[in-house]
């Protein structure tokens, strides 16, 4: 028996190549191409052309992530067309997909069924993501931990698994905390009140069946330091004024033995505190007959009786 059902379908995008004309002896098929693991909506056409009419008693989706949204049974005359309208939910699906829509009609009391086909392909694209992939923490005391975070989310998929896949050394501890599931932080602690010096580290985090990496490094100074490797200055008339920001433990006294430009002394600078980690000292450098230069600072200080030197960049440029 010839077919007199004419299935128009498409994939509820504006191209028009995306709706084609299928006999339904055939099958019909609903191509949504390459799509994103979420409810993508579609239409699909089915005109009558036999001049009995038909009645469409029945669309049966093969699983629940297939909803047919218009009522039935429709009965249908010779020429008389009906839109079907269908959402198709792959939020939890990857990959190639096929699934279909049965079609059942009762035409000159028979029954008749036809099948349409879904097809999709599910982007296997959308990885987790790490935010950041590194954290320069730069230079900090070994009496302050040090606290940062990193986010690990992912599009469309949940995560459902996620926690560190290497063994982190002493000074660094990491904990896992809930976003929502398809978002994570990982709270990291770094306190390296014992291991002062340079330190690299890389962190792997499982998400489910991927792997991230996030490179944590620093500088932990046991003593004085200054917090920042180049300073600018301020030119006036003839001279630049400098504000040198030294970090150091706290509820100790500093003490600044000297300062040196260059190699050159200078007696012309003060101190004051601004809380309980840090001191500015404040220098009056003459050069006038300086253009633009990069100079050497130097710093002595004494801390709970331990002396340490202190360094850093000083820039001189004038402006204009």
């Amino acid at each position: 028996m010839l077919s007199s059902l004419l299935l128009l379908v498409s994939n509820g995008c504006d191209d028009s190549n995306a709706m084609q004309g299928l006999d339904t002896e055939l099958t019909g098929v609903i191509d949504l191409g390459v799509i994103q693991p979420d409810v993508t909506s579609g239409q699909f056409v089915i005109t009558c052309h036999d001049p009995a009419g038909t009645v469409i008693s029945d669309l049966k989706p093969s699983c629940g992530c297939t909803t047919i949204e218009n009522r039935l049974p429709r009965q249908l005359d010779q020429g008389e067309s009906a839109t079907f309208n269908f959402s198709f939910d792959a939020t939890k699906m990857f990959g190639d997909i096929k699934k279909r829509i049965t079609v059942i009609e009762y035409r000159s009391k028979a029954q008749v069924q036809h099948e349409i086909q879904i097809l999709a392909k599910v982007d296997r694209s959308l990885n987790a993501t790490i935010s950041p992939d590194s954290i320069n923490l730069g230079h900090f005391g070994c009496w302050e931990p040090i606290e940062c975070k990193i986010k690990i989310q992912r599009v469309g998929r949940p995560i459902r698994k996620c926690g560190l896949l290497n063994v982190l050394p002493d000074w660094l501890s990491a904990q896992v905390r809930d976003l929502s599931e398809f978002q994570k932080y990982v709270d990291f602690i770094i306190d390296r009140s014992h291991t002062p010096g340079k330190f690299r580290e890389q962190v792997v985090i499982g998400a489910d069946d991927e792997k991230l990496t996030c490179l944590i490094e620093g500088y932990a100074h046991e003593g004085p330091f200054i917090t920042s490797s180049v300073i600018a200055g301020k030119f006036s008339q003839g001279t630049w004024d400098f504000v040198i920001p030294v970090k150091h433990a706290p509820d100790e006294l500093i003490e600044i033995q000297s300062i040196k430009i260059d190699e050159v002394s200078l007696s012309n600078w003060k101190m004051n505190s601004k809380g309980k980690t840090q001191s500015d000292v404040y220098l009056n450098y003459d050069g006038t007959n300086l253009n633009q230069k990069l100079l050497n600072l130097t710093i002595n200080v004494i801390q709970g009786g331990v002396q340490a030197e202190v360094s850093s960049k000083l820039i001189l440029q004038k402006p204009g």
